[in-house]
């Protein structure tokens, strides 16, 4: 069963930018590699959300999630990052 940490597009890029400095741009840019050496994959997501129901517009939000497939790697994970 996968655990999922949900972040916003700031703190996502905040945390891709240490990444990238303790890995490299590669760990990033290839999912594989990315789920061998920690543990997670990556999913960003857009939902439109109508706040009044009498209202046509919707606002849209934006989210990453990170979905972690070992509990050791997740801990490891939030440990180092958050």
């Amino acid at each position: 069963m996968a655990i999922t940490i949900r972040l916003t597009p700031d703190e996502w890029k905040k945390i891709k930018e240490q990444i990238v400095a303790d890995y490299g741009k590669a760990m990033i840019m290839i999912s594989w590699k990315t789920k061998r050496e920690l543990g997670f994959t990556v999913r960003e997501h857009t939902e439109y959300i109508r706040e009044n129901l009498s209202d046509d517009w919707f606002n849209m939000k934006k989210s990453v999630h990170l979905d972690f497939y070992d509990d050791h790697q997740e801990t490891m994970f939030r440990l180092k990052y958050l």
